[in-house]
C-alpha cells in the first residue's frame, strides 16, 4: 500500500474514530498493541502463511478475528473463460497505461499459481484458529476469516 492509499482511507473512514491505519511489512508486524481485527486484502497470496499468522495472532485479542481476502482462480469453465478475458483486456489496457502492463502479465500467473487459501487454512489451523471460508464473486476470490479461540 503506498501512502497515498492510506491516506485516502483515512479521509473515507475519517469518521470510525476505532480504525488504526498501519503502513507496514505484514511480515514484520508489530503493532505495539492488541486489536479485535486485523484484516487485509490482496495480501495473502504475497506473503508467506505462517509468518504472517504467527505475526498477526501475536496481536489479536483473544475472540479477535484475522480476516484475510484475495483473488483465487475459479474452478468453473465458464468463469474461467470470463476471467481469462477479463485479464486480456487489462493487458490492452497496459498499453494506455505503460507502467501497469506487467502487472497485467504477472498478477494472473500469480493468481493462476498460488496455493494461499490451502497455506492459510493449514496455518491457521496449526495455530489454533476457528476457520471460516467463503468463496466470493463467482469463485474468482475468497475470503478466510480465524478467529483466535485461546
Amino acid at each position: 500500500m503506498t501512502k497515498s492509499y492510506l491516506e485516502k482511507a483515512k479521509e473515507k473512514l475519517i469518521s470510525y474514530q476505532n480504525i488504526s491505519f498501519v503502513n507496514q511489512d505484514a511480515e514484520k508486524l508489530d503493532l505495539g498493541e492488541k486489536f479485535d481485527c486485523i484484516t487485509a486484502s490482496y495480501l495473502p497470496k504475497y506473503c508467506t502463511a505462517n509468518v504472517l499468522i504467527k505475526n498477526c495472532l501475536e496481536q489479536l485479542n483473544v475472540g479477535g478475528k484475522i480476516i484475510l481476502h484475495d483473488f483465487i482462480y475459479p474452478n468453473n469453465k465458464l468463469i474461467q473463460k470470463l476471467w481469462n478475458f477479463h485479464f486480456k483486456l487489462l493487458y490492452l489496457a497496459g498499453f494506455f497505461i505503460p507502467n501497469w502492463k506487467q502487472v497485467f502479465i504477472d498478477l494472473p500467473h500469480l493468481i493462476r499459481t498460488t496455493n494461499w487459501v490451502k497455506d492459510y487454512e493449514t496455518s491457521m489451523n496449526n495455530y489454533g484458529l476457528k476457520i471460516y471460508k467463503q468463496n466470493l464473486t463467482l469463485g474468482s476470490s475468497t475470503i478466510i476469516v480465524g478467529t483466535k479461540v485461546a
